[in-house]
């Protein structure tokens, strides 16, 4: 995370020209997140969860959240872009990325989506506040709402929370702006501390994982400067003028992201001990995050064209993420054939990446069902 002054005014200018300004800072004290973390020590398992804690804590040190009222989305991809700078340069890219000055940063719109762009000091790689506010609330389910069996022994997964994220996407869809889901944790999702610290993580893999595929279009230079290559994108702060890129850059920035995550690591080796237990979850996270983030866009676009009909989806979006993207289910196995080569079937590392496909199925299928009734009651009430 690189501390340069002209790349921040150069950030503060490209949000000004969008009409646009960071976000209200918050508050959040150390103290009391100690507290939450003390009260439920019990609810963490034996195994990891020690472990687990102290990544979380250790995390939210670096933050300083304490010490002045933060803006928490822009500090954690501040936070987040550090990481993945420390991890580039133990990677096979480290003399691409060389004096290269990049400024992470949120961009505050309610777009689900990410982008790099060039400044005069260097680049920049934005994630939009609406993909944050989506992840929240897409993993939050998922931890919050883990599948059961039913009757029959199939495996479910809980309405009300097919019904909260029916609400998310359709909120998305229609008003552009994904809803951040508050439930009652006291009732019907179990939500104690140590889910919370799993969602922590999990979320910010995938956060993880798309700064580091714009990191990852720096680094493979596809952001060198052409008016051939110029386009606009639609946002919900107007046009704005990026450097095109091809699906297979777009493949290209997808597996640098996910070999900066992955590391170097022997994943010919089970884990040994609780340490080695909560880096090969923590590493587990960074595997599923693609997968999750791609399983979410299929969901999103699914919903999309079920309403409105692909052609009108396709038209409306214009040059964003629907059209300027391949497919998520071509990113997926573009990565999975990569995996294959490097982490040996049965491996622990793949334990969340299961559990995650195995959710993101379950509530594909009840949200689908779900938009359709919606509707119909929409159609029959014109």
């Amino acid at each position: 995370m690189r501390e340069d002054d002209s790349l921040h005014r150069e950030y503060l200018a490209f949000l000004g020209e969008h009409g646009l300004e960071p976000s209200e800072p918050l508050t959040l004290t150390r103290d009391l997140y100690l507290q939450a973390m003390d009260e439920s020590e019990g609810r963490f398992p034996k195994s990891s969860g020690s472990q687990l804690k102290k990544l979380l804590l250790r995390h939210f040190d670096r933050t300083q959240a304490d010490k002045q009222p933060i803006n928490y989305n822009h500090a954690i991809i501040r936070e987040l872009s550090g990481e993945i700078e420390e991890a580039i340069r133990k990677s096979e890219y480290r003399d691409r990325f060389g004096d290269l000055h990049i400024y992470a940063g949120e961009f505050p719109t309610g777009d689900i989506n990410a982008l790099a762009t060039t400044a005069p000091s260097g680049f920049l790689a934005l994630i939009n506040v609406g993909l944050v506010r989506f992840l929240e609330s897409a993993v939050y389910l998922l931890l919050g709402a883990p599948l059961s069996n039913d009757a029959t022994g199939k495996r479910v997964i809980d309405k009300d929370a097919a019904t909260l994220m029916t609400s998310v996407l359709l909120t998305y869809i229609l008003q552009c702006e994904p809803l951040r889901t508050k439930v009652d944790t006291s009732k019907k999702f179990r939500f104690d501390m140590n889910r919370a610290v799993h969602y922590s993580l999990f979320k910010n893999s995938c956060l993880r994982f798309a700064l580091a595929h714009e990191y990852g279009h720096v680094l493979a230079g596809h952001l060198h400067e052409s008016s051939l290559r110029q386009r606009r994108i639609i946002t919900q702060a107007g046009e704005i003028e990026v450097l095109a890129k091809s699906w297979n850059e777009e493949y290209e920035a997808d597996f640098i992201a996910l070999k900066i995550l992955l590391g170097s690591a022997d994943y010919s080796l089970t884990p040994r001990n609780n340490e080695e237990a909560a880096e090969t979850l923590l590493r587990g996270y960074h595997l599923a995050s693609p997968f999750f983030f791609f399983g979410l866009e299929s969901l999103l676009r699914a919903v999309s064209n079920l309403m409105f009909g692909r052609k009108v989806v396709e038209q409306q979006a214009g040059e964003t993420l629907a059209t300027s993207h391949p497919p998520p289910q071509k990113r997926m196995e573009a990565l999975h054939g990569y995996i294959e080569t490097i982490i040996p079937k049965g491996h622990p590392v793949y334990l969340p990446l299961a559990q995650s496909a195995e959710w993101l199925h379950a509530i594909i299928q009840e949200v689908l069902a779900s938009v359709k009734d919606f509707w119909k009651e929409v159609s029959w009430s014109r």
